[in-house]
């Protein structure tokens, strides 16, 4: 981030506004993306959520990590801004490394297919725990069953595959949470 800040035409870059040729796209994109992120992180969160007594850590912890995120992504938008045609990348932000720190790129790589494989293993194991309320098989089971299917998602190649589900499981995540927001609250 502050090698791409030092170089030439970052004010403009930071300030350009890119020609989109599906403007509603571009607008609600951002929350979708959120919204499907926080869908996502409920597999995890909600379980861990039951067994954590505390609301307090709850809110803090949902506070730090929202920052600590926000930082990531603002920072990675600031470098991904100087890169020149990222959308024909995969892996954009690789690619930034590779140029950057090219000592380092293939530590970036383990790291982002870390998160990917650890990604995976959270929400399988948030599904299992949510599908056990409604089927009655051994864990193992289960499992093995969200992991076929996974596999089979996986035979799709990875671009098209981000290109297709992301947006389609970020409308459906967007009106998720749109319908949670409007619900009232029961008082205690």
């Amino acid at each position: 981030m502050f090698i791409s800040v030092q170089l030439p035409h970052f004010q403009d870059q930071l300030l350009s506004i890119p020609f989109a040729e599906d403007g509603w796209k571009s607008v609600i994109a951002p929350f979708s993306y959120t919204a499907f992120n926080i869908s996502l992180a409920q597999a995890v969160l909600v379980p861990v959520a039951k067994e954590v007594k505390d609301d307090r850590t709850i809110k803090w912890g949902g506070i730090l990590g929202g920052l600590a995120l926000t930082f990531i992504l603002l920072s990675s938008h600031i470098t991904l801004i100087m890169l020149p045609d990222f959308r024909s990348y995969e892996i954009p932000m690789a690619v930034t490394m590779k140029n950057l720190a090219s000592g380092f790129y293939w530590m970036y790589v383990l790291i982002i297919y870390g998160e990917i494989f650890t990604s995976i293993i959270g929400n399988i194991f948030g599904l299992e725990r949510q599908l056990k309320k409604y089927v009655s098989t051994s864990p193992i089971i289960t499992v093995s069953g969200i992991f076929v299917i996974v596999f089979l998602i996986s035979l799709v190649d990875y671009g098209t595959l981000l290109s297709y589900l992301y947006p389609v499981f970020g409308y459906i995540s967007l009106i998720f949470m749109i319908l949670l927001w409007i619900k009232p609250f029961k008082k205690k």
